[in-house]
């Protein structure tokens, strides 16, 4: 995981500020470690966007653990609260990833700095995602 998150975070050039989406699960916590070990002797701040949904009970509890691990790794962390309308018509699961995609291109383009050369040439920023073999929908997208 570290050498693959070096790689990219080389094609990058180290940029200011990199994003990980960080649900909990191992998948993104293993990320979002790697992204902190490889950053720890650098000038990249990482920052974790923890999703909350809403969708089950104690939603927001497991958002703010994983944004607490992530703390204790040294990178910052967000929790963001995002509607998932039910009735969505391609479906809960893909209105989810959708909404939970709009927030971390949000966050992420708030969390740049605004005086950079990548800012002032409206370069999308890193956000980092990971996702298990068996996550099929996302690991096609």
């Amino acid at each position: 995981m570290r050498v693959a998150v070096r790689r990219s975070l080389d094609d990058l050039g180290y940029p200011e500020v990199v994003c990980v989406g960080l649900s909990g699960g191992a998948d993104s916590l293993a990320l979002c470690a790697a992204l902190c070990a490889e950053t720890r002797e650098r000038e990249t701040r990482v920052l974790a966007l923890c999703i909350d949904h809403g969708l089950q009970e104690g939603s927001r509890e497991v958002a703010e653990t994983a944004a607490a691990q992530a703390r204790r790794w040294g990178a910052e962390a967000q929790v963001i609260p995002v509607h998932v309308a039910p009735d969505a018509a391609d479906g809960m699961e893909a209105e989810a990833r959708r909404v939970r995609y709009a927030a971390f291109s949000r966050a992420s383009q708030e969390a740049q700095p605004t005086n950079t050369a990548r800012a002032a040439m409206a370069v999308q920023p890193a956000v980092f995602i990971a996702h298990t073999a068996e996550d099929q929908a996302e690991t096609l997208l």
